[in-house]
């Protein structure tokens, strides 16, 4: 998906990602964010949005994958959502806004509040 996606925008990717949801190809989005290769932000944003409609156990298990701590240069085990910039931050607002009663996404919202420096 990223080799030909616009440097600004993420297109045709981003645009890419909602038919393929349509159809119910949620694990080509799935493996999209768990790749070994940089991720495109925008494309990693819409990828997020569109995973919302994933079995619940999915959307834990991507919400735990970005809540895990990961060193960085000051050696200082952060959680890895903080090393992301803003435009997937939304993404996965987005991802824990459409399951409301959903409490590991709740917990994710709670701690982000709670501990974030943004």
């Amino acid at each position: 998906m990223d080799e030909h996606a616009s440097r600004m925008s993420g297109e045709p990717a981003v645009s890419a990602a909602r038919p393929l949801t349509c159809q119910g190809h949620l694990l080509l989005l799935y493996g999209y964010l768990f790749a070994q290769h940089r991720l495109h932000l925008e494309v990693e944003a819409e990828c997020l949005r569109q995973l919302a409609k994933a079995l619940v156990s999915i959307v834990e298990a991507i919400l735990s994958f970005y809540q895990t701590p990961i060193s960085i240069d000051t050696g200082t085990p952060i959680p890895r959502h903080e090393t992301r910039d803003d435009v997937v931050l939304l993404g996965i607002f987005d991802l824990v806004l459409a399951w409301p009663s959903n409490t590991v996404g709740l917990s994710f919202l709670e701690t982000f509040l709670r501990e974030t420096q943004r």
